[in-house]
């Protein structure tokens, strides 16, 4: 791993956006996963029908410039919420599953998702390619998946926190500059999906954790990865303000999931970047 000041053209450059949003830049090429820079007030989510932050999404957008695609692993609004206000600032591709698809209908943008039903490899631009694997939603309430099911067709926007329905979920494999990563972005697994499926670099949800059999030592033992992000822990409840550390989600348990890694897989390197922060490798 590098700095990022001695990074060559050839690195890939990851920065963590909070929750589960991911940027990665490869050369002129940029792609986004789950990105959420609303990150609304759980009173103002909960208790009204919430639209985007708008101005936040432009200034994110303006700041990462040209994007090749964007790519939801699930449809709950910490992961969707801003795609629709962001498809309008991107011609890129836009992938994800039917719930999603019917996400961008209701607001009048049909057609603008590449739907996936799982297994799929998507040609995202000519240097990054994105397998949409299965994958499993983890259990964080109350031993249960929040908002189950699909986002419904007759919803009407604004649509209310509880309309945005897990849909399916997916574990992108994405591939660029040499290197495999692999996102997690709930703390769950499908042990089938992942058969044969390497990675270098595997960034894990951390909510949830406990409640999931084999989670996360079945993932690094099957994809082999010698890197581990942790990431989603943050209280994506509150806005972020940049140069400050913004705290956790109640009962994340850093520490417990950095113990387990490190019992397990005592020869993988375990990161815990801060929201903005760049990983180059």
């Amino acid at each position: 791993m590098l700095k990022n000041e001695d990074a060559m053209d050839d690195t890939v450059r990851v920065r963590l956006t909070g929750a589960a949003g991911l940027v990665f830049s490869f050369r002129d090429e940029t792609l986004l996963v789950d990105p959420y820079y609303s990150r609304l007030g759980k009173w103002r989510l909960f208790f009204s029908r919430p639209v985007p932050d708008k101005a936040a999404i432009r200034r994110q957008m303006d700041k990462i410039g040209p994007v090749s695609a964007v790519v939801v692993s699930h449809t709950h609004f910490d992961h969707a919420f801003d795609i629709p206000v962001m498809a309008e600032y991107t011609r890129g591709k836009i992938v994800g599953s039917r719930s999603l698809d019917t996400l961008m209908t209701l607001h009048g943008k049909k057609g603008r998702v590449t739907v996936c039903r799982g297994g799929e490899t998507i040609q995202a631009s000519p240097g990054i390619r994105v397998t949409m694997l299965p994958s499993v939603h983890g259990r964080v309430l109350f031993g249960l998946v929040p908002y189950p099911g699909e986002i419904g067709k007759e919803a009407m926007p604004p649509l209310r926190v509880r309309d945005y329905r897990v849909g399916q979920v997916f574990a992108p494999k994405i591939e660029m500059g040499g290197r495999t990563f692999l996102h997690v972005g709930s703390a769950g697994f499908d042990e089938k999906a992942l058969a044969g499926q390497r990675s270098d670099v595997v960034f894990l949800c951390v909510p949830g954790w406990k409640r999931m059999k084999g989670y996360p030592g079945k993932i690094l033992t099957m994809t082999g990865a010698r890197t581990v992000v942790l990431f989603h822990q943050d209280d994506f409840f509150r806005p972020h303000e940049p140069g400050k550390t913004t705290g956790t989600v109640p009962m994340a348990d850093v520490e417990g999931i950095v113990k387990k890694i490190r019992g397990e897989a005592p020869d993988v390197t375990i990161l815990t970047p801060g929201i903005d922060e760049d990983l180059c490798f």
